[in-house]
């Protein structure tokens, strides 16, 4: 806590005083010769840094341009043809379970007639061993 421009912060020990008085006088200094510096040549340095700023980036940006464009197109190949490839082998999957889904039908079906036919002969056999049994 500063109590007046010129005093020493409370709490400072006596020794460091006297090298706060000198920093706060060099300070002070500075300031004052800020103060004076005339506005138009802060105005004319900013204008300078503008400018240079604009030269390097226009010049970085037409050095950079034509391998952006080529980047570009890279990447533009590389995206259709990843999109190609991808469908293409979403194409072969897709027949390769339609295949097996048909032959897992199939299958199925013949499973299913196989076994129907089994009941129906375990029936003859049943209808014929009665026909006999009765008319024994």
């Amino acid at each position: 806590m500063i109590v007046e421009q010129d005093a020493v912060p409370l709490g400072t020990p006596p020794f460091c005083r006297s090298a706060y008085s000198s920093y706060q006088e060099h300070e002070d200094m500075n300031a004052s010769q800020h103060e004076h510096r005339p506005q138009r040549d802060r105005d004319y340095r900013f204008a300078i840094g503008l400018l240079t700023g604009t030269f390097v980036g226009a010049g970085l940006a037409f050095w950079f341009a034509p391998r952006l464009a080529a980047l570009h197109e890279r990447v533009t190949d590389s995206a259709t043809d990843l999109g190609k490839r991808a469908s293409d082998r979403y194409e072969q999957i897709s027949a390769r379970i339609d295949k097996v889904a048909s032959d897992v039908a199939q299958k199925a079906q013949d499973a299913r007639d196989a076994a129907a036919d089994v009941v129906a002969q375990g029936a003859h056999e049943v209808e014929r061993y009665a026909k006999a049994a009765k008319t024994r």
